[in-house]
C-alpha cells in the first residue's frame, strides 16, 4: 500500500507523488511521480495516460490505464 499526494494541474491533468510506502510495492519507491491525464470516460470508468518518473527521469513511457468506480 502507498500514500500518494495529488496535485491537480488542470481539469484533466494531475500528478501523483509517492509520499510513503507502507509495504513494498514494486516498482514504486518513495518520491516517484506519476504524471496523469484523463483522456476519456465511459459510464463509471475513465481512461488515463500515465508517465512514470523517478528523479526527473522517465522510468516508463506513456501507458494508458483505466479506473472505475465501484
Amino acid at each position: 500500500m502507498a500514500i500518494w499526494k495529488v496535485e491537480w494541474i488542470d481539469d484533466c491533468s494531475y500528478n501523483l507523488t509517492c509520499k510513503k510506502l507502507k509495504a513494498p510495492m514494486p516498482p514504486f519507491e518513495k518520491g516517484d511521480l506519476l504524471e496523469c491525464k484523463i483522456v476519456g470516460t465511459q459510464d463509471e470508468c475513465f481512461q488515463v495516460d500515465i508517465v512514470f518518473k523517478r528523479n526527473d527521469k522517465v522510468i516508463m513511457p506513456k501507458m494508458t490505464g483505466e479506473m472505475c468506480l465501484e
